[in-house]
């Protein structure tokens, strides 16, 4: 793009291309060599003197007047982009970000407001509702993300025009956000203009710095310089007339022009595209210092719109968890408002719009900005009530995983959600999650668990007949429209994605899979893995793994390391006497293991099938997991088999007289509480239309802590034990999960995020009194799902599990292309 936009520039103060040429793959522009200073170093020493300004001003007047008569708007004019030449030139430079038209733009009407209206003229490489450019020299319009014209460019040129006067920015601030705030609604400060300025200058001045472009100057060239002759010199004058470029020997002008008029050609030959194939670039999109990417349980919080030009990803941000979009070619983010609590962002086909999760809600909310808009109640398995995964098809339909019912369709216009039934009513109840259209949206590709053989499986489901297909082991398969299937493998190696070849029309693999890459984050719990790609092939996915420690940690914070172990720990669970520790290791198939504190020895306890969660009997003999098809218990030594104890799964916590709290998912209203009776009978201890996990009992056992969603977000209450309808305590107030009691059975300790909090209880009579939270501490602890943490029996600290920080993503890594180089390893023996 950068090639077509300078060839079709020939103009003493652009800097020109002389060439495209290819060696080894790689494709490089040659361009015109330009000796001396940009103009923001020359303001580093100080303001311009309003002759000199005038002279460099007119110059880039010019150019600007040569681009855009040929319908080009730069976009990026700043000091940085403008070369000094030792002859008193000056050079246009990096129109990277420059829009190129088959005609030159019409100017753009505009609303009572001073907005841009839907009448501008869209890049074929950009569009409206994405800010380019750099903060501190864009036009009103620009910071807003709507469609520019050339009355951008004036704006910038006014900008630069002011700080060459003032050796000031026109608009600063130490934020992005705080300039952009002060080019919308407030003026420079016109009083740091130097003393004895022409009048007519500093109106010329005010005129390109209009905050509404309908008043602002229309075209470049009604900036009358040669109305000031007492801000010019006469040679002065006559060199920005002609700039440097008159001064070259008349062959080097005639071969340049030669040079860019066979670049412009080449460029047309090829119908404006490359002749070879686009090239493989690697660009880092780096997360904002306030920003943090979402952690969560089986959460993919990023994705890649159709056209690959946008990434979408939940972040959490001053405490809240919203939703912002980065162009690829953009510097900054933008917030997308209302997305508050949003997570497992998918994009619609045209790219325009994101749907999400948030408070028990399936949503969507048009990148241009807006209001989300509910499309259908979502209200998951979890507290916080969010589904995991959804897809658009191309005929507005929406399939969506809402947590263990199955997978359920809706109108994108919303409505009420429909169970996705088929002719295989056994595969139709089975877990599906990460569902994905085919892009004719006759086929839908899922994650599949809950088969005879353990693990996850890609699994197809034809939309016309509703058969489902098991294709393979794997998970969060990914369709490009090259005939490849990208997915992760979690049962060869924790991190790595695969690709296969598809026959889209027929369902079938073909050939073997093979490897093409390495080392993507996945998070914890359902093993969730960060990528995602666009149809055409381009990829975004954040570096990292899951490398985390067992750490013993005090009230004040301090952490030891309790192994030299850097696994996919989760779930830690202290035996009674505090000795050992129960841990859940990734990746799937998830496995149990227990670590002996004082020997620093280890015990791999479960290593078959999927195996999650750890609770110990009272007496420290044995210890129940969650494994598919129910709860099970084992030797805490390792001796003899494992047995199945309920066929409910999700243990929580064992009463002293052996019986047994679990978790119970149900396809009607969520999760309720349960207790289980070794070999016997089981019953309902707690079910409202709410979610209820992770129960805790008091060590009198007369309470029980446990987490609910009944707010509209996971907090910690507390009830009766073993009649919890006698009383109800909430004990969080800025939402909390895995609760555990203090060994003395006066305080409650939870998590808020990363923040352990405690909080005082005591017993009134009948009633509890509980004490405002505090916080203890804080720190890269492994929270993102209920019981991430335990108390030492002794009360002298917690068993927590610390996330590696060099694990934790704060950049994605964006591979434009990517199918390129997917294309070279499948050629690979």
């Amino acid at each position: 793009r950068e090639a077509q936009i300078l060839a079709t520039l020939n103009h003493p103060n652009i800097a020109a291309i002389y060439g495209i040429e290819e060696a080894d793959g790689v494709l490089a522009l040659v361009l015109e060599l330009i000796d001396g200073e940009d103009l923001a170093a020359r303001l580093r020493r100080g303001p311009i003197p309003p002759r000199e300004a005038v002279v460099i001003a007119r110059q880039i007047g010019l150019g600007l007047e040569e681009a855009h008569e040929k319908g080009i708007v730069h976009r990026d004019l700043k000091p940085g982009n403008l070369k000094l030449t030792p002859q008193g030139g000056v050079k246009i430079l990096d129109f990277g970000l420059a829009r190129i038209y088959d005609a030159p733009p019409p100017l753009a009407d505009t609303d009572p407001d001073g907005a841009p209206s839907a009448t501008t003229l869209a890049s074929p490489m950009t569009e409206g509702g994405i800010i380019h450019g750099t903060p501190a020299y864009m036009s009103p319009e620009q910071a807003r993300g709507a469609a520019l014209d050339q009355r951008s460019d004036i704006w910038a040129f006014g900008c630069i025009l002011y700080e060459m006067l003032t050796a000031r920015r026109a608009f600063a601030g130490n934020t992005t956000s705080d300039i952009i705030a002060k080019i919308l609604e407030r003026e420079p400060d016109w009083t740091a203009l130097p003393a004895g300025m022409p009048p007519g200058l500093e109106h010329e001045l005010r005129r390109c710095l209009e905050k509404n472009p309908k008043r602002r100057l229309r075209h470049i060239a009604d900036a009358r310089f040669d109305e000031h002759p007492t801000a010019l010199s006469d040679g002065a004058a006559g060199a920005s007339s002609r700039g440097p470029a008159s001064r070259l020997p008349t062959w080097a002008l005639i071969g340049a022009a030669f040079i860019a008029g066979g670049a412009l050609a080449w460029l047309r030959r090829s119908g404006g595209a490359p002749i070879a194939a686009a090239p493989i670039a690697r660009l880092t999109l780096t997360i904002p210092a306030d920003q943090t990417l979402e952690i969560v349980a089986g959460a993919r919080p990023l994705a890649i719109a159709p056209d690959g030009r946008r990434v979408a990803y939940a972040a959490l941000k001053n405490g809240s968890t919203g939703l912002y979009v980065r162009a690829v070619d953009a510097f900054e983010p933008v917030a997308l408002e209302g997305t508050e609590g949003a997570g497992f962002p998918f994009f619609s086909p045209d790219g325009q719009s994101i749907a999400f999760f948030a408070d028990g809600m399936l949503k969507r909310v048009a990148i241009s900005g807006g209001a989300p808009v509910p499309i259908c109640e979502a209200p998951g398995e979890r507290p916080g009530g969010r589904g995991r995964g959804g897809t658009w098809g191309p005929d507005g339909t929406i399939v969506f995983d809402p947590g263990d019912s199955g997978l359920m369709r809706v109108a994108a216009a919303g409505g009420t959600p429909t169970l996705l039934t088929g002719r295989d009513k056994a595969m139709d109840a089975r877990n599906y999650w990460w569902p994905e259209f085919l892009p004719d949206g006759r086929g839908l590709l899922a994650t599949v668990n809950g088969l005879e053989t353990p693990g996850d499986y890609i699994a197809l489901r034809s939309m016309e007949t509703g058969e489902w297909r098991v294709l393979g082991p794997g998970d969060q398969p990914r369709y490009l429209s090259s005939g490849y299937l990208v997915y992760h493998a979690p049962h060869l190696k924790e991190g790595e994605l695969q690709a296969v070849r598809f026959d889209a029309a027929g369902g079938t693999l073909q050939g073997q899979p093979f490897s093409v890459l390495d080392g993507v984050f996945r998070a914890a719990g359902s093993g969730g893995i960060y990528f995602d790609l666009s149809r055409a092939g381009t990829l975004v996915f954040a570096p990292g793994g899951l490398a985390h420690t067992i750490v013993r940690v005090d009230r004040k914070g301090r952490r030891t390391p309790l192994s030299e172990d850097r696994r996919g720990f989760r779930f830690p669970r202290l035996s009674p006497d505090g000795r050992q520790v129960a841990v859940t290791i990734d990746p799937r198939p998830s496995q149990i293991w227990v670590y002996d504190i004082e020997r620093r020895s280890r015990l791999s306890l479960v290593n078959t099938g999927h195996s999650i969660g750890s609770v110990w009997t009272k007496d420290g003999r044995r210890i129940a997991y969650s494994k598919t098809g129910g709860t099970m218990w084992i030797a805490a030594d390792g001796s003899g088999v494992a047995q199945q104890l309920s066929a409910f799964p999700y243990p929580s916590d064992f009463t002293r007289d052996g019986r047994l709290l679990v978790d119970e998912g149900t396809a009607t209203h969520g999760l309720d509480l349960r207790i289980v009776t070794p070999g016997g009978p089981s019953g309902t201890l707690l079910a409202t239309p709410a979610n209820e996990s992770g129960a805790r009992l008091s060590p009198d056992e007369r309470w029980m802590a446990y987490v609910s969603d009944e707010s509209g977000r996971g907090e910690v209450y507390v009830r009766r034990f073993p009649s919890p309808s006698e009383g109800k305590w909430i004990v969080s107030t800025s939402g909390g999960h895995s609760p555990a009691w203090s060994p003395d059975g006066r305080e409650i300790f939870y998590m808020t995020g990363t923040t352990l909090m405690a909080a005082s209880v005591a017993v009134r009579g009948t009633s509890l009194v509980v004490g405002t939270p505090l916080a203890l501490f804080s720190g890269p602890f492994d929270t993102t799902q209920d019981k991430s943490f335990d108390v030492f029996p002794d009360g002298s600290g917690f068993v927590m599990v610390e996330v590696d920080p060099d694990t934790r993503p704060t950049r994605l890594n964006v591979v434009l292309n990517w199918i390129e180089e997917l294309k070279k390893k499948a050629a690979e023996p």
